[in-house]
């Protein structure tokens, strides 16, 4: 076999596009939450930054910590919504046996010995894992608390 053997070629991108495929997907993902009676919408992308956040006049009338306790809220809700989409996402990909006869293919040709999952390839395109007794604990960087 030479470095050009039009099957492991095909092989390559066939996994490739399966990446990209991911990648878009993981790009595309947004996880909302809610507080106060959307009252406070948080906004977050499949990597748990935030994106968007509204405070409603509504919540004008409200003291600080009402509001800080509905932002938390509504972190926590759009960081679980971000967490199954992300799962969705990569349990596609994971459970994929052509990716995985493809990666095993791949490797077996280059004398690299098989290391892990498909799951490695995109580990760092997957948000951290929190555990959830965390949801209560988080709080807020202080910056986002300042009023403007």
């Amino acid at each position: 076999m030479s470095n050009h053997d039009p099957t492991l070629i095909a092989r390559v991108e066939e996994l490739r596009a399966k990446q990209r495929y991911v990648r878009e997907a993981l790009a595309q993902v947004r996880g909302k939450g809610y507080g106060l009676n959307v009252a406070v919408v948080v906004e977050l992308d499949a990597d748990g930054e935030l994106v968007r956040c509204e405070v409603a006049d509504t919540a004008s009338t409200l003291n600080g910590a009402s509001i800080a306790s509905g932002f938390r809220r509504a972190y926590n809700e759009a960081r679980k919504n971000v967490k199954r989409q992300v799962a969705e996402i990569m349990g596609e990909f994971e459970t994929d046996g052509d990716v995985a006869a493809a990666i095993k293919e791949i490797q077996a040709y280059f004398g690299i010995a098989e290391e892990s999952e498909p799951s490695k390839l995109l580990a760092s395109e997957s948000p951290s894992s929190t555990a959830e007794s965390e949801d209560d604990e988080w709080e807020p960087p202080q910056t986002w608390m300042r009023k403007a």
